[in-house]
């Protein structure tokens, strides 16, 4: 990026002073997003899955299991 847009020296002085002006607004939003978002994930993660969705999940996971329990080989006895 470079400073020098205009022959002006003043005019060029004003426009980095705004381009780091600009840069720290937008790290200062970044970092801000950023404190929601971790907020947010640790509400998440501390509020319980609903007793519904648990049964689902352990339904869809005994399933699973039988499947693969089905997969494994016969064992033959001659």
């Amino acid at each position: 990026m470079t400073v020098q847009d205009s022959r002006s020296q003043a005019q060029n002085r004003k426009l980095a002073r705004e381009r780091l002006l600009d840069a720290m607004e937008d790290r200062q939003r970044a970092m801000r997003r950023a404190q929601i978002a971790a907020r947010e994930k640790e509400r998440r993660r501390r509020s319980p899955r609903p007793s519904a969705l648990k049964r689902k999940i352990l339904e869809s996971k005994r399933r699973r299991g039988d499947l693969k329990k089905r997969r494994a080989k016969i064992g033959y006895e001659l």
